[in-house]
């Protein structure tokens, strides 16, 4: 029969501690890349979500046969309306979220003919649609045909 030596079997408070350690510095990178990534997420999303009202607006203009217009109200909302006689009825309004600011001037338009051809405000030219979060910055650049390019800073 074989001697069995006396071996201590487990870990030593050392090497708990070390393993601890390692755990929480690898924690802390992930949180950190995943708390950017989140920030990242929502002004992805809100210059998607311009680019798609634009190009709806257009459709819009063209399928119902009347103009349609993004009026921009404030710094984080626009409205997407339709023209109905002398007045425009709202189709919907769009609030970006709470940490996303926009630069356009109250007030501001896209306005889109029957045919589809856009007008957009005199200045900038060309118009762009700039929104940022933090230190993160979209253009948002519809033409005069309803194509939209969203370029990132």
């Amino acid at each position: 029969m074989p001697v069995r030596k006396n071996k201590p079997y487990g870990f030593t408070l050392l090497e708990l501690l070390v393993i601890v350690a390692m755990l929480a510095i690898l924690g802390g990178i992930v949180f950190a890349t995943f708390a950017k990534l989140r920030g990242q997420v929502g002004l992805e999303q809100s210059a998607t979500k311009i680019s798609q009202d634009v190009q709806k607006c257009r459709s819009l203009a063209i399928a119902k046969d009347r103009a349609c217009r993004l009026r921009f109200r404030n710094g984080n909302s626009y409205v997407v309306e339709l023209a109905a006689g002398s007045k425009w009825r709202r189709q919907h309004i769009v609030k970006l979220p709470r940490d996303v600011h926009g630069n356009w001037q109250s007030g501001d338009a896209i306005t889109f003919t029957p045919l589809g051809y856009a007008s957009f405000p005199t200045s900038p030219s060309p118009y762009v649609i700039t929104i940022t979060k933090g230190k993160d910055t979209y253009d948002i650049v519809p033409t005069m045909v309803g194509a939209v390019r969203v370029v990132k800073r």
